[in-house]
């Protein structure tokens, strides 16, 4: 392929450029609803106006040489945003999953459960971190978890609205 190549495909205008393809609906709108995908740095990019942007997938995927994910991102906006589900999943290259995050419009958020997850290689959980709307918090128990690799608690933080508290009694 050239280093910068044009072509008309049905209804979009895609421009190769050091193999980058970006997706343009129409030749007259350089820069709404540009679809970036980016295979040089082994990922997939969906971006609009510049921000990430997906509404029914991940709007970025990273690649292990291997061709085994390194992770999945949910963006809409330009802020990290997924509400049935982690916004970022992260894995491993054996594909066990690294760490899940959870967040809604850029903030680290989940009502019902921890918002980040950290997982050791062999799967087991190395971290819980307990969010809402971006702070630390945890109201009925330790907004941070810390196991060893066998699966003992090694340490737990107890966060209210972001600032760290003693242990309730």
């Amino acid at each position: 392929m050239r280093e910068y190549e044009e072509f008309m495909y049905y209804l979009f205008y895609l421009r190769y450029y050091n193999k980058k393809m970006i997706i343009y609906p129409s030749k007259e709108k350089w820069y709404s609803n540009i679809v970036t995908i980016d295979k040089s740095k082994e990922s997939i990019d969906y971006l609009i106006d510049g921000n990430r942007h997906k509404e029914n997938g991940p709007a970025r995927i990273r690649y292990y040489e291997n061709a085994n994910i390194i992770c999945n991102e949910y963006y809409i906006n330009g802020k990290s945003h997924r509400e049935n589900g982690p916004a970022c999943i992260s894995y491993y290259e054996n594909a066990n999953i690294r760490y899940e995050e959870y967040y809604i419009n850029g903030n680290r958020h989940r009502e019902n459960g921890p918002a980040r997850i950290w997982h050791y290689k062999n799967g087991n959980i190395s971290c819980e971190e307990y969010f809402i709307n971006g702070k630390a918090h945890r109201e009925n128990g330790p907004a941070c978890i810390l196991y060893y690799e066998n699966g003992n608690i090694s340490d737990e933080l107890y966060y209210i609205n972001g600032q760290q508290v003693t242990k309730p009694e």
